[in-house]
């Protein structure tokens, strides 16, 4: 850097810059302070916008790469609840049936139970009814007795009647063959003593 120094060595001697030179110098370190600036400037710039560009191009990786695996995940996810949902809707059908089977099962012991609980029931009832079911005929007997004695007692008078006016007609009967047995012996002892005058006048 011996070209900034105020000073220049000719002839290992030092001799001090003349006002043009200085001025020139100076003005040559200004432009080097400018030029070195720019390059600070555009290093910077370049920089930051590299890195701004290298930001952008990360969040938009990283923004495709989330979106690649949240679509991925969401798919993976759906096929697993709908994978899951089928299992789970087929084996609620088949716990259903069997719930459903037990039920009818269930029901259908209950109500013969309840049958055969009510058939006995009736039945012992019925039994006891049979048990102390007891009717009282002596009044209907008393009656039927004394209706039958009637009716006997009935058929023996008109056996009885029957029976004199039999022995009547009997004897009415006896009567009358007496009269004629008596007429014809009568007429019969006319006869011999009307035989015997008849002798005798001859």
């Amino acid at each position: 850097m011996s070209r900034m120094l105020e000073f220049q060595k000719t002839d290992n001697h030092v001799q001090p810059l003349s006002r043009k030179g200085k001025y020139r110098k100076e003005n040559k370190h200004i432009k080097i302070k400018f030029l070195i600036g720019v390059l600070f400037l555009i290093v910077t710039v370049g920089g930051g916008m590299g890195i701004a560009f290298a930001d952008a191009d990360i969040n938009g990786l990283l923004t495709n790469w989330f979106n690649q695996k949240s679509s991925e995940s969401i798919s993976s996810i759906e096929k697993s609840i709908s994978t899951e949902k089928d299992l789970q809707k087929e084996r609620l059908k088949q716990e259903l049936q069997i719930e459903i089977q037990n039920a009818q099962k269930q029901l259908s012991d209950f109500t013969e139970q309840e049958k055969n609980q009510r058939i006995q029931a009736i039945r012992d009832y019925a039994n006891q009814l049979i048990a102390n079911l007891k009717i009282d005929n002596s009044g209907k007997e008393k009656a039927i007795q004394n209706q039958m004695n009637a009716i006997v007692k009935q058929a023996k008078a008109a056996m009885d009647q029957i029976a004199a006016k039999q022995q009547e007609k009997e004897q009415h009967n006896d009567n009358s063959n007496d009269n004629s047995n008596d007429n014809s012996q009568v007429n019969a002892n006319k006869n011999t003593k009307s035989e015997n005058g008849d002798s005798d006048n001859q």
